[in-house]
């Protein structure tokens, strides 16, 4: 009687273990739906260094910038991403380091991401070719729509300034218009612009308006590869953009 009711009792304890085998998988346990519940600030620094590879021991810096950028009602986000360290690396490595140094390590060492906010996901890099020594900076304006934002991103060249337009088309970020910020410094001679918006003369986009500046010539000790001016505007329009539906880019009748 007593391995009959052993027997029993393996039994049942069987029953359930196969039971509980063929349970479905709670869904919020997979790790499918793990990732697709962590924050952008969470899913950064692993998406980072996934995409590019990058060693466990490399310092590098990220900078995430929240906004509005695309026609559903979540907030999104640029993320960009500076290499200097690797860049470093990289000079000591070749041939000739100060040319590097000199150059402010000019290279594909800033990148920008996009997450999308409805998605939960982040893209793939956009590299933008600059001096590493200067990380980029990000702002928002509405040019493409007034129901969300695009992202300027501003970056160094040599000893010059430029800031790149993008706005986000089928989940990825498109770069649409590029102008100089500044340039030369410690050069004989310089430029500058300051960058204003009016209602679209050829259609719904806003009319890109860029307007002459200047600024102060830095120290001759200054590295003019990191510097950055404070751009004094003026009034006088150097040039009027307008978008031009046909060719799906920005023009000017200014030389």
């Amino acid at each position: 009687m007593k391995n009959i009711f052993l027997l029993i009792i393996i039994v049942q304890s069987l029953a359930a273990c196969n039971n509980d085998a063929n349970k479905p998988i709670e869904k919020e346990n997979t790790p499918e739906t793990i990732t697709k519940k962590l924050s952008v600030e969470e899913q950064a620094k692993g998406h980072i260094m996934r995409a590019l590879s990058i060693p466990a021991n490399e310092k590098f810096t990220y900078t995430i910038y929240k906004e509005h950028l695309d026609g559903d009602d979540k907030i999104d986000a640029i993320i960009t991403l500076n290499r200097f360290e690797n860049a470093k690396t990289d000079a000591a490595k070749s041939p000739n380091p100060a040319l590097y140094n000199k150059f402010g390590h000019m290279g594909y060492y800033n990148f920008i991401f996009y997450y999308d906010g409805e998605l939960n996901l982040i893209s793939p890099q956009i590299v933008i070719a600059s001096n590493a020594s200067v990380p980029l900076k990000v702002s928002f304006e509405n040019v493409y729509s007034l129901a969300y934002k695009d992202a300027i991103v501003e970056y160094h060249v040599s000893n010059a300034g430029y800031r790149e337009y993008f706005t986000i088309v089928n989940h990825t970020p498109k770069s649409y218009f590029k102008w100089k910020n500044f340039d030369g410094i410690l050069k004989g001679k310089q430029e500058a612009f300051t960058f204003g918006y009016s209602d679209g003369t050829m259609g719904p986009l806003k009319d890109i308006l860029i307007f002459k500046a200047n600024y102060q010539q830095p120290s001759s000790e200054t590295d003019p590869n990191t510097f950055e001016p404070k751009l004094a505007a003026t009034k006088e329009l150097a040039y009027r953009f307008f978008y031009h539906t046909e060719t799906e880019k920005y023009m000017t009748k200014n030389k």
